[in-house]
């Protein structure tokens, strides 16, 4: 994961950033299927916001 934290420029910390979020929803999505749960709509919605940000 520290690939995931570099930070010595502005195309770096964006690369660090999207990278973050790609796993944490990876992990989330994962860890909601195992537990039977939905994960809550906002977090889609934050999700979007941070690649609207970012410019994805």
């Amino acid at each position: 994961m520290r690939a995931a934290i570099q930070q010595t420029s502005l195309a770096e910390t964006k690369m660090s950033l999207l990278n973050i979020l790609a796993f944490y929803r990876v992990v989330s999505e994962q860890l909601s299927r195992d537990q039977g749960m939905i994960l809550p709509i906002m977090i889609t919605k934050i999700y979007q916001q941070f690649n609207d940000w970012l410019g994805v």
